[in-house]
């Protein structure tokens, strides 16, 4: 369980063991704890009254992305959860049911390196082209050059030109190869970018127990 301040989350990892780099996924990392803390403290920036579509890319165990479904509940707004990894797409939806969310939140499979030419949207896992959205949200999901240069494609194709917004936290460039490279290359798609460092939003525990079941952000 995951408490920050008046909301509860069940989050389930998966329960097998990693053997490739493809299951990073599989377990929940810091920058998801970190980017949840600032959606819930910019809420009300985040998530106005009207309605609109939230895609989280990389979305791994969906705790950022089942925040965000809680936060928006009220606004008739609309999560996708994305990933590429079909283990980690079975757990979204398990954790999507634990927390009641089915309402307010989806599942849908997105490649990263399947988004090249700019096609008026998306391509999901079916080979079809959706629409493209309103915000994206993101926590580590650069592992490598590559990967930086397939996410800025990505935000580039999936988000609207006029009041899109793309939230994406990332550990440092001394902890993930390719993250140095991330502004210029969405800078050089035509986005503008503004950087801030965000460990100073986090206390030093990520996760305090408060007992034997539970844990608080």
């Amino acid at each position: 369980y995951l408490t920050p301040r008046e909301m509860s989350l069940i989050i389930d990892q998966v329960h097998i063991r990693q053997s490739d780099q493809d299951d990073v996924g599989y377990v929940m990392w810091p920058s998801a704890v970190m980017l949840s803390r600032w959606l819930i403290s910019n809420s009300n920036k985040i998530f106005p009254k009207y309605a609109h579509t939230v895609l989280e890319l990389g979305s791994g165990c969906g705790l950022t992305g089942l925040c965000a479904a809680k936060l928006a509940n009220s606004t008739q707004s609309q999560i996708i959860l994305t990933d590429f990894n079909d283990m980690v797409l079975k757990n979204l939806n398990q954790n999507i049911i634990l927390n009641d969310c089915e309402s307010t939140a989806s599942v849908s499979k997105l490649d990263f390196y399947a988004q090249t030419a700019d096609l008026g949207g998306w391509i999901d896992g079916d080979g079809n082209i959706r629409s493209k959205v309103d915000i994206i949200i993101a926590a580590d999901v650069i592992c490598k050059r590559s990967d930086s240069l397939a996410l800025a494609q990505t935000i580039s194709n999936c988000l609207v030109s006029e009041n899109g917004f793309a939230y994406i936290v990332c550990a440092n460039a001394a902890h993930r190869f390719g993250v140095e490279y991330f502004v210029t290359d969405c800078t050089n798609l035509g986005m503008h970018v503004k950087a801030n460092q965000v460990a100073d939003f986090c206390s030093k525990e990520l996760l305090i127990e408060e007992h034997s079941s539970s844990s608080c952000l």
